[in-house]
């Protein structure tokens, strides 16, 4: 019988145009905290195998004061768990956390990314960010600037994904203890 497993994933996008790249908008979008307590309704039923994603979008059309979108789904896992850029591996014993692009450079293990997905500027990242133990979680960061084609005007976002592997589900456990991993690409975004 497989041991209870349960990956929480905390998505959080903060999202930007060039109003809020300085003064206090830029202040106000800085504030906005990496962690956050994952709310769940007491009756939230977790499966032996499920995993919890909390979503919260932070955006400068309320000056960053509260998110403009905060939901929390709780899925059974049924194989491999993507969000925007990160691949998410779960067995019973680890939990294998990677980019996943279009290009992969087998030879170095690392991946290419365009602007589709991460933003600009392009840059090259690891395939295997880390790899997590039962009871761990890690913290990724990553920015960029996206385009939406036809307009000259860019949008900015910056993603913060908290994923824990955890036996039992506490809404507190990215706020109680530092990440055991941490993986970074923050680029200038000009």
């Amino acid at each position: 019988m497989l041991k209870k497993s349960i990956v929480v994933i905390q998505s959080i996008c903060i999202s930007w145009t060039k109003k809020a790249r300085g003064g206090v908008l830029a202040t106000a979008r800085n504030k906005v905290p990496r962690v956050f307590q994952i709310p769940l309704l007491p009756d939230t039923h977790i499966a032996q195998q499920s995993y919890i994603l909390h979503h919260l979008l932070w955006s400068e059309t309320n000056d960053f004061t509260k998110p403009v979108r905060d939901q929390v789904d709780v899925n059974v896992i049924q194989g491999p768990i993507k969000q925007q850029c990160i691949g998410i591996y779960p067995t019973d014993h680890t939990l294998k956390i990677g980019f996943e692009g279009p290009y992969l450079l087998e030879s170095e293990q690392k991946i290419f990314f365009e602007y589709r997905c991460l933003g600009a500027p392009m840059r090259t990242v690891p395939l295997v960010i880390f790899e997590l133990a039962k009871e761990e979680w890690g913290q990724i960061q990553y920015n960029g600037r996206h385009s939406p084609g036809y307009q000259s005007t860019w949008t900015y976002e910056k993603w913060i994904f908290n994923i824990g592997f955890f036996s039992e589900f506490s809404g507190a456990k990215f706020i109680e203890n530092p990440p055991q991993h941490n993986y970074s690409s923050l680029m200038e975004l000009h």
